[in-house]
């Protein structure tokens, strides 16, 4: 007999119908069972995002999932595929024994109010004392309203050298508005940080990301993802001068 899996990761693809995707999402929560659900967390394109309080409503009231977080983005991940064209609503949920879970809804205004105040424990002190023995954390937040730097510096003072991971919202560009989804329900504005400490650590991989070589460059002519011409010089001769000027 196979043993009970501690997490499960699908994606729903089809048109919105509340009656189905409560009947799918139950369906992933049966397949933990007798396990308990610790911490869920949701990421729903944008084609779905007229829908994200009946999602809130189903995950939270009807699956029962204690620790939410999640938000609008263009692209969402299920196990080991990306469907960024698609788009769809993926949902993830998470057994963690020994596990101790913190969760922090916060506002524009309260990651301003973090900003102007200039302390270095800031978030510590409105989390405390659960912020003893955290290991990492997961934050979404919007763009649009925080100044997103500045915000990550005044974390990062509040808790130096612990694990930080997540991302931002995706945000409608005509309209000017995204959604983050937390414990306390669907927000406008601000953001979700959830604390793992106890015996559970964080560790993070890196979808796509580099180290900068040489000076920055214009995009001159590109014919679909591939460059041409940087700076108006052949892209392939510009590599080589950046390649050939590197340190030992």
């Amino acid at each position: 007999m196979e043993e009970t899996p501690y997490s499960i990761a699908n994606c729903w693809f089809e048109a919105w119908e509340k009656t189905r995707f409560k009947k799918w999402a139950l369906k992933m929560r049966r397949a933990l069972l007798p396990r308990e659900i610790d911490l869920g967390l949701v990421f729903i394109s944008p084609g779905w995002a007229e829908f994200v309080e009946e999602i809130y409503d189903i995950l939270k009231n009807s699956l029962g999932v204690p620790r939410l977080a999640g938000c609008i983005a263009n692209g969402v991940i299920a196990n080991q595929w990306e469907f960024e064209q698609k788009g769809g609503i993926a949902l993830g949920l998470y057994h963690l024994p020994g596990s101790r879970i913190e969760s922090l809804s916060f506002s524009s205004k309260l990651a301003q109010e973090a900003i102007s105040s200039g302390e270095d424990d800031y978030w510590r002190k409105l989390i405390e004392p659960g912020a003893e023995g955290i290991n990492g954390w997961f934050v979404f937040a919007e763009p649009l309203q925080i100044n997103i730097e500045e915000w990550l510096a005044t974390w990062e003072a509040s808790f130096p050298g612990t694990p930080l991971y997540g991302g931002l919202a995706h945000f409608d560009p005509d309209a000017m508005s995204t959604m983050v989804m937390g414990d306390d329900g669907v927000m406008l504005e601000g953001g979700i940080a959830i604390g793992i400490g106890g015996g559970v650590g964080l560790a993070g991989l890196t979808a796509q990301g580099c180290t900068p070589i040489g000076d920055a460059l214009t995009v001159t002519k590109a014919k679909g993802n591939i460059l041409e011409r940087l700076g108006n010089r052949p892209a392939l001769s510009m590599l080589e001068n950046a390649y050939n000027g590197l340190s030992e």
